[in-house]
């Protein structure tokens, strides 16, 4: 569990459990309409039991949940949720998040994506996939910053964001640049 005290009020981040069907549960009514379409690309004024009960199915390393928490008075609230599910093939992984539309902009999203690619990097998970619809401009923007190294297609009506997490190897270009940049001649 990490602990972010520069958002006030503070923020924790923690795993989601199988037993956490209520965090589950108050995340989606803090989604507006808009979002919850943003999120599963469809109109849902509820979650069907099949689709909580995917989200719940976490283990830890094959499926991991977050989720992200403010201080609330004594208690902590549930703001935020991410996961990402390896592929049979273990070769990537789908990633997805959704944030309550009252926290939004104010870096939970960021929280949540950067400690699901510091996880699946732990568990040696080299691409993260994401589908995003087009006007999803946050969830873009935030792709883009925290997996700089990504491909982008259409793909049925969304953005396919496939994304490197292992490092590349550095090409003789690269191994120069850093080398100039080192003795200063950059």
């Amino acid at each position: 569990m990490r602990t972010c005290w520069r958002h006030r009020p503070a923020t924790r981040l923690r795993p989601l459990t199988p037993h956490d069907g209520a965090t589950v549960d108050v995340v989606f009514a803090g989604l507006s309409a808009r979002s919850r379409v943003l999120r599963f690309h469809r109109e849902l004024q509820q979650l069907t039991a099949s689709t909580r009960d995917a989200l719940l199915a976490t283990d830890g390393v094959h499926h991991v949940g977050i989720v992200a928490e403010v201080r609330g008075g004594r208690s902590w609230e549930p703001v935020g949720l991410g996961r990402h599910v390896v592929e049979p093939s273990g070769t990537d992984a789908e990633v997805a998040f959704e944030v309550v539309d009252a926290w939004q902009g104010r870096g939970i999203g960021r929280l949540l994506l950067t400690e699901l690619v510091v996880t699946a990097r732990r568990h040696r998970v080299p691409v993260f996939r994401a589908h995003v619809l087009p006007d999803n401009h946050a969830s873009l923007r935030l792709l883009r910053h925290v997996l700089p190294d990504q491909r982008v297609r259409r793909a049925d009506g969304a953005l396919e964001i496939v994304a490197q997490l292992e490092p590349r190897p550095l090409s003789l270009t690269d191994l120069l640049d850093d080398l100039g940049a080192i003795s200063g001649n950059a």
